[in-house]
């Protein structure tokens, strides 16, 4: 509470801007009551694409110092919302600047930390005989991210950027093994 007004702050994760825009929807309707849900956010690991809004604050008083926060927090992927109850009393611009900003640096501060690492995700399938005889060389091709058995055996694999996964599976047994290029996504876990 600062001076009567509640400020609810949150911070999500995000796959792209259409991600953004509903969990803001999602917070506008929570919060149908509110006066204000401010937001800003990055939609890429990048950093490059972003917006925010002040949500019927004064201009320059809510979403761009959020986005500033955000920014130099250095996280991406992140949309960070703030929700304001009103409380009667007036903060003026600079209230409002360091009520939103600490908001925001707070929450970011407070929440998980998830590191995704661009990879390129192959499927392999192949005879449920070869398994025993393929499975550690997968392993040590990429990282199995899910297993499906069947007659047949279905992998689906994520590798290092740029890496000649055909070229290794070939190397293991690919002439009975059939491979789909997925393509580049970003995978929650290690760095193999």
């Amino acid at each position: 509470m600062i001076k009567r007004s509640r400020f609810i702050a949150y911070a999500y994760t995000l796959k792209d801007e259409e991600d953004a825009e509903a969990k803001i929807a999602f917070l506008r309707k929570k919060h149908y009551d509110a006066t204000h849900v401010c937001y800003a956010y990055i939609s890429d690991s990048e950093g490059r694409r972003g917006r925010y809004s002040d949500d019927g604050e004064p201009s320059g008083t809510a979403g761009q110092p959020m986005f500033d926060a955000l920014k130099k927090s250095g996280i991406t992927c992140c949309l960070v919302a703030v929700v304001r109850y009103f409380g009667g009393i007036l903060l003026g611009t600079g209230g409002l600047v360091r009520a939103y900003s600490s908001a925001v640096s707070e929450v970011l501060k407070s929440a998980e930390k998830i590191t995704y690492t661009a990879k390129d995700f192959y499927t392999v399938a192949f005879p449920f005989s070869l398994y025993k005889k393929v499975q550690t060389g997968l392993a040590r091709l990429g990282t199995v991210t899910q297993i499906e058995y069947g007659m047949d055996v279905t992998v689906r694999i994520a590798t290092e950027i740029g890496f000649d996964f055909t070229k290794s599976l070939n190397d293991l047994c690919a002439t009975q093994m059939d491979v789909l290029y997925e393509g580049e996504d970003y995978y929650l876990g290690g760095n193999k």
